[in-house]
Parts: structure tokens; C-alpha cells; sequence
């Protein structure tokens, strides 16, 4: 797979929108919220892009993007607490969005601590 060009904001939007399908289900309040977060073009075209990649596919573009880019463990928390916003969104934390932002937390992390040893 060719590495993906994006900007950190296509990264961010990419990721938001990856794990608001936690549950295998995108509730129109999590779009809106992702939509308000990111702009509607982005959220369409990597909506479009989530829906047509699988897990792996999914997975190996988040690594890939951290890996080249080297993000700041600031970053990273920013990141993860917007992703914690948009499952909470719906008032709910619901037990696959638990289990989607533990493995998502891990990995950044893992990634982070890869790129400053």
C-alpha cells in the first residue's frame, strides 16, 4: 500500500470518523458532532474512505500516519480526549467504544514511545 500524503487534520478526521463505527453503528448525533469537528468535506471523503477500507486497511493507515510523522504525546492525548467526546456524545460509553478507544489509547501510545526511543 503507497503511503497516504495527509495533513494532520485529514489524520484527525480520519480517526475521529474511524472510531465513531466502534460499534458497527455511526448514530447521526456522533456524525454531527464529527461533521462540526471537521468540516463536511472532510467528513464525507474519509467517510467514503472508512467504508470502503477494512480493519487492517484501517489500522496500517493510523500506524503509518504516526510512524511518519512523529506526533507529540500532547498531540496524541488531544486526540484521544476528541475521540472520548465523540462516543460521549450520545451520552452513552458504550462497552465497544470502551473497547475501541483502550485499543486505540494503546497503540498511539505504542506508536509514541516507538518514534522517541
Amino acid at each position: 500500500m503507497r503511503s497516504l500524503q495527509w495533513t494532520y487534520e485529514d489524520f484527525r478526521a480520519y480517526l475521529l470518523i474511524y472510531s465513531s463505527f466502534a460499534d458497527h453503528i455511526q448514530v447521526n448525533v456522533e456524525r454531527d458532532e464529527i461533521r462540526r469537528r471537521v468540516g463536511d468535506e472532510m467528513f464525507y471523503t474519509y467517510q467514503n474512505m472508512i467504508e470502503n477500507d477494512d480493519d487492517d486497511t484501517s489500522t496500517y493507515k493510523i500506524k503509518n500516519y504516526v510512524r511518519n510523522n512523529e506526533m507529540p504525546q500532547e498531540q496524541v492525548d488531544k486526540l484521544l480526549k476528541e475521540v472520548e467526546a465523540v462516543f460521549l456524545c450520545d451520552g452513552e460509553f458504550h462497552k465497544l467504544e470502551k473497547r475501541q478507544y483502550t485499543s486505540l489509547s494503546k497503540l498511539l501510545q505504542k506508536l509514541v514511545k516507538e518514534n522517541v526511543d
